[in-house]
């Protein structure tokens, strides 16, 4: 790809939704002209002065903007497919980069016009959803598959369903969901022998399908030497108050701490701070039914070193197995107390654990294995 030529990004989350979207745009912006069309009312070089690892980071030449109101989210989509196909039209970029389902349509619309390379990268495949726009929007995903030209996925299974739901043989990449090898070089730990308390991470979606409830009352079942930490974003306020009921029952308030819409450089730096992370996925649907090596919560702890508790579900069970750096737990309070416990309860068995959590990362979970993939599979 020369560097004349032109890469249009379509995504219509928040570009920093996804741990992958940010590093991959900067790839791409090294050997070719990048644009951007995202759902955002902030600039990605205007972020927090204390996140510096992502400020300044991509080097785009456009980038489009819009604020999403609830209230008017179908208008606010139509007016995205409005820019993005006119946009894409005066560019005739070389590839278009679409992430998930919604930008779709523009596939469709800009193959009456010219040719173009589509790369569709799926992040979070369900064809299970909900509501009638949903099922839409995949009834468009079917139509439009024959006319991409590279398929990603984060897990190969949601892939094999996709192409089984769509009726397609078409080939596809299998892209981690990683980080840089570089991520967390900006936050140092903080060392502090005298504190022999064991910091629990958790952070993500605060709602249902993450095993949060029975996570907050193994609290019960654990001695005041370990704190939990919830760093994410509420999604739903009926589940919140569950929480906080639960938290305010067991009289755990100072020792379940949880904040909302965090800045990235405050997790980071949380998460480094702590002992172990917390990836506990009900079987609620097919992304969290295959969820290794997809997670990006995962990930997270993989890059930051540190053992993950794990729901048990057979695609963790193949984790723990092959990369020894994980525990698996059922989701009941007691048993997962007491998975806690035996992590802690050896300090050889956690730095066992801690040692294979870094290694995974170092030698297979990283974003620069996922990218070298991609180069060799489009030719870049």
């Amino acid at each position: 790809m020369l560097k004349k030529d032109k890469t249009l990004f379509l995504i219509w989350e928040n570009p920093r939704s996804h741990q992958v979207i940010l590093p991959l745009i900067k790839k791409f912006s090294k050997i070719s002209k990048v644009y951007l069309i995202s759902q955002t009312n902030k600039k990605i070089d205007s972020l927090d002065k204390k996140d510096s690892n992502y400020s300044k980071f991509c080097k785009i030449n456009e980038v489009y903007y819009f604020k999403n109101f609830k209230f008017l989210n179908k208008f606010c989509l139509t007016y995205y497919y409005l820019i993005s196909f006119f946009l894409t039209l005066f560019l005739r970029p070389k590839y278009i980069y679409i992430i998930n389902k919604y930008p779709l349509l523009i596939v469709l619309l800009i193959n009456f016009f010219f040719k173009t390379k589509i790369i569709y990268h799926n992040l979070d495949y369900d064809p299970h959803e909900r509501g009638i726009f949903q099922k839409l929007l995949n009834k468009i995903q079917s139509y439009a598959v024959r006319f991409i030209d590279i398929l990603i996925f984060s897990h190969e299974q949601r892939a094999q369903r996709f192409l089984k739901d769509t009726r397609n043989n078409k080939r596809f990449i299998t892209f981690y969901n990683s980080l840089p090898l570089d991520y967390y070089n900006k936050y140092k730990k903080k060392k502090n022998s005298k504190n022999r308390k064991k910091n629990i991470f958790y952070f993500g979606s605060i709602g249902p399908g993450h095993g949060l409830l029975q996570l907050i009352k193994s609290f019960k079942f654990l001695d005041e030497n370990y704190n939990l930490f919830i760093y994410g974003w509420i999604v739903d306020k009926n589940f919140f108050s569950k929480i906080k009921i639960i938290i305010k029952s067991y009289n755990l308030k100072k020792r379940v701490i949880i904040k909302n819409n965090v800045k990235d450089y405050m997790w980071k730096s949380k998460m480094i701070e702590s002992h172990l992370g917390i990836a506990l996925y009900e079987d609620l649907s097919l992304s969290h039914k295959y969820m290794f090596p997809a997670s990006q919560k995962i990930n997270a702890c993989l890059a930051a070193g540190i053992p993950i508790l794990v729901s048990n579900s057979k695609d963790m069970k193949k984790f723990k197995s092959k990369y020894k750096c994980c525990v698996v737990t059922s989701l009941n309070a007691k048993m997962i107390a007491k998975n806690i416990n035996l992590i802690f309860k050896n300090k050889n068995t956690y730095n066992y654990l801690k040692k294979n959590s870094l290694k995974a990362f170092k030698n297979t979970f990283n974003f620069e294995n996922q990218y070298r993939k991609l180069k060799i599979y489009i030719n870049l």
